[in-house]
């Protein structure tokens, strides 16, 4: 168990930042914060129910999210990300996949 532990504070300790780690909070909590005040997915991106225009907003809602939080990471350290023509395809995907679910 020791030895596991030894494991898991070296794989850590590569990537740990607390300034990161705070800056990433702080969005989130803005984030969290602005779709509690203003009751942003349910008033408004709900009207929208069974039209097609409900998934560029969803779309939208959570790449504000995922980007954000990128550009952040990007922010603190340069060499972390890559942004790739392959990156920028697959996210892009990835977010319309859960804009339309």
């Amino acid at each position: 168990m020791k030895k596991f532990i030894g494991y898991f504070k070296d794989f850590h300790k590569g990537y740990f930042n607390y300034t990161l780690y705070i800056l990433v909070a702080l969005f989130i909590s803005v984030l969290i914060a602005f779709n509690y005040k203003f009751d942003f997915e349910d008033s408004y991106i709900d009207k929208f129910y069974g039209r097609y225009i409900r998934i560029l907003f969803y779309f939208l809602y959570l790449a504000c999210a995922y980007y954000g939080v990128l550009l952040i990471i990007w922010v603190t350290d340069k060499n972390k990300i890559k942004f790739t023509k392959e990156f920028w395809i697959k996210s892009l995907i990835g977010l319309l996949i859960l804009g339309t679910d």
